[in-house]
């Protein structure tokens, strides 16, 4: 019998607390109140999608009001167990390992001069400490001292391994960081790159006297327009007419490092509406000026003031001015903003400060003689930004990156794998020379001094294999592979060097590749800390602590981090400054090719010709062999007696040996030198990519890799038995 559909049960549907809906009236009244709490603790709007936001909502129930914390719990003890907690996660993370620490200071708005104190680990900006400085010297030898506190004290709380110091390039800091260097000769120092765009930027308005006066007329014009409503209503409505939409005129300010660039573009970008606007609204616009003065002498200097802007602005020549400041603008501002990214390598930048320099000397084909005379001057400037650096690293990072290696040098750098091979061990024994805390007996001095000559064999080694493309690093000449790296981890040489790092014959290099490779040589990060004080530390919290504001900062930083991992919240693109087609112009440094070395014996070469950075031949080999060893002999005779000692013992036969000879005067290094030498010269096929080497194993090659299997004590392979070493002639 059917049961009448009136008599069945309806289904009861019930909610958990979590998931019953509001019906239409709650939903307003909870907007509204949403907005008066908004408006009341002056929140910005974007405060209600904040993903740990809606992550406190939804754990709300209606007896909420007996969980929320006071004030003084979520500044006081809540605050402190999450700073805690982080602290923890940063102490694990940098335990025993390299770091770079930055130093830099700000002023808060109480007027506290403040010191920040951080350490960069694979990219990765950690705030340590913050130090109030009001009553600290500034002089460099009181810097020193306060520079190696930091050291000690970061080293001692965190475990970590600190091998490099990097602050602005003041006087007090960089007198400061020299005389660090001279007590701790192992620590890597470096200025601030990022400020370098910044410096070299007010240099070229110093040495360019039109293009400091044409920046000087933009921002006069800008302000006018900005400061004056019924002036800046005719360009407007003319952009509009002419356009169909309205741009801001943007001022250009010294301390807002790519504003200048910005501002010229968006000016340049508005040439026809402001002419148009000049040619046939001038009595408009001057009108507009004078507003409602009444005064006659007034109204007559007011008339002087928009009749000088308008005869400014209507000519071309000024406009043709600006147009050519652009490009020099343009590739100042594209180095600062790749020295300013936090994950800019030392390669990098020198990349981009050799482009920078490039292009400047390019002046010197210019007609004007003032050109030529500018470029001069700029080359000069940017030569002196290069030889404050450590450039060992920057150039050795360069070269360890898989895809450059030695293809951007120049033929004037005279550079081989033998002086590269000897300014790695240089800057490896430099940064493996740091003393233990406790002194060495006897035998440990031993075993410690027979180690590391085993991993400089290692490493020397390892690198003429790099180079060669040979014994673990053959693979890698294969095009396929390189094309299949390249899709999965784009240029990035820091992959290449990670999967190296388990091969016992590379690991030494590889883990010395990285540490330069993860170097990040700006203040970005902890710049980026000081702008988050000050949105901490504003006018109505001005008595917030030091010790609060670092907790405060911390907790921040680290929620950030995990909303963009777990993928709540996106990062902001940056802004797009440069067009596609011109970024593959700006800053470029050309690959040179190849050139050929002599096949023979004969001494009578012609020496105007191209010195090759490959060995291709038996007789070129010996040469360069020869020349090696010879500079190594020279340098080894500087080390102690007990090191020469040392050497005859357990060095293979193939390094020289100092003699017992009386010690001469060291010779002079191949670093540092100037940009114009190390990527200056003639350029042998078209600018692109490299050339790719032979699939076959060239000689070149197999002499390679005799000379990387004596260093290491590996037998030959089949392909190298002929010309082995028992038959090769140092």
């Amino acid at each position: 019998m059917a049961v009448e559909k009136s008599f069945k049960q309806s289904k009861l549907e019930v909610f958990k607390g979590l998931d019953i809906p509001f019906n239409g009236a709650q939903i307003e009244a909870i907007q509204a109140q949403f907005l008066r709490a908004t408006q009341s603790a002056n929140l910005p709007e974007r405060w209600t999608t904040d993903a740990e936001v809606l992550k406190l909502f939804m754990m709300f129930r209606s007896r909420a009001g007996d969980v929320i914390p006071s004030r003084r719990q979520l500044g006081g003890s809540l605050l402190k167990n999450a700073s805690d907690s982080i602290d923890a996660e940063i102490a694990e993370a940098i335990f025993g390992q390299d770091v770079l620490m930055c130093n830099d200071g700000w002023r808060s708005n109480a007027k506290d001069a403040v010191g920040g104190v951080s350490v960069t680990h694979k990219f990765k900006t950690i705030l340590l400490d913050l130090i109030r400085t009001n009553a600290l010297s500034k002089d460099g030898e009181s810097m020193a001292r306060q520079f190696a506190a930091m050291i000690d004290d970061a080293e001692a709380k965190w475990s970590c391994n600190v091998i490099g110091f990097l602050t602005d390039n003041d006087a007090g800091s960089k007198k400061g960081r020299k005389n660090l260097g001279l007590a701790r000769a192992w620590l890597l120092l470096f200025p601030c790159c990022s400020h370098q765009g910044q410096l070299i930027l007010a240099e070229y308005l110093r040495e360019n006297p039109k293009a400091a006066q044409i920046m000087e007329e933009l921002i006069e014009i800008v302000n006018w327009l900005n400061s004056k409503d019924k002036v800046r209503e005719i360009f407007d409505q003319t952009q509009m007419t002419l356009a169909g939409k309205i741009l801001a005129y943007i001022l250009p300010n010294l301390t807002r490092w790519t504003t200048h660039l910005i501002a010229a573009l968006r000016f340049d970008s508005l040439k026809n509406p402001i002419r148009h606007a000049v040619l046939n609204k001038r009595d408009e616009i001057i009108a507009a000026h004078i507003g409602a003065e009444s005064n006659q002498r007034k109204r007559a200097e007011m008339r002087e003031v928009a009749l000088a802007h308008c005869a400014m602005l209507e000519p071309n020549a000024w406009w043709d001015e600006l147009e050519k400041i652009i490009p020099d603008l343009e590739h100042i501002c594209y180095l600062t903003n790749i020295a300013q990214s936090d994950h800019v390598r030392p390669d990098q930048f020198l990349l981009a400060l050799a482009g920078l320099f490039l292009h400047f000397a390019g002046f010197s084909a210019r007609v004007l003689a003032e050109d030529r005379a500018l470029g001069n001057r700029m080359c000069a400037r940017i030569e002196k930004r290069f030889k404050e650096l450590d450039q060992p690293v920057f150039v050795l990072a360069l070269v360890l990156n898989p895809f450059q290696k030695l293809s951007r040098f120049g033929d004037m750098a005279n550079i081989d794998q033998f002086v590269l091979s000897t300014e790695l061990i240089s800057l490896y024994k430099r940064v493996k020379s740091r003393l233990p805390s406790t002194p060495r007996t006897p035998g440990e001095q031993l075993l410690h001094d027979t180690t590391q000559k085993k991993a400089m064999q290692s490493l020397s080694a390892a690198f003429l294999q790099y180079l060669s493309g040979t014994g673990p690093f053959a693979s890698w000449e294969n095009p396929e592979i390189q094309e299949t790296y390249v899709e999965l981890n784009g240029n990035n040489p820091i992959p290449f060097w990670e999967m190296r790092r388990t091969n016992g014959l590379v690991a030494e290099l590889a883990n010395f590749s990285l540490m330069l490779l993860y170097l990040v040589v700006n203040q970005a990060g902890l710049e980026r800390s000081f702008s988050d004080f000050s949105n901490k530390k504003n006018k109505k919290r001005n008595r917030l602590g030091l010790v609060k504001m670092a907790q405060q900062s911390k907790v921040t930083r680290h929620l950030r981090d995990k909303q963009y991992e777990e993928g709540l919240a996106e990062k902001r693109d940056g802004r797009q400054n440069h067009s596609e087609d011109q970024v593959k112009l700006l800053l470029a440094v050309p690959r040179y090719a190849e050139a050929l070395l002599s096949d023979t014996d004969d001494s009578d070469t012609d020496t105007t010709e191209r010195i090759s950075v490959v060995v291709r031949s038996k007789a070129a080999w010996r040469r360069q062999m020869a020349k090696w060893q010879e500079e190594l002999q020279e340098a080894e005779m500087v080390d102690t007696d007990e090191d020469k000692e040392d050497s005859e013992d357990e060095l293979p036969s193939t390094i020289p040996v100092a003699s017992a000879a009386p010690r001469p005067r060291r010779p002079r290094a191949w670093l540092p030198m100037p940009l114009t030498k190390l990527f200056g010269g003639k350029i042998a096929r078209p600018i692109g990519n490299p050339a790719r080497r032979p699939r076959v194993v060239s000689e070149e090659a197999l002499y390679m890799e005799l000379l990387a299997a004596e260093h290491s004590g590996e037998e030959p392979d089949a392909g190298a038995q002929e010309g082995s070493g028992d038959d090769f002639e140092g």
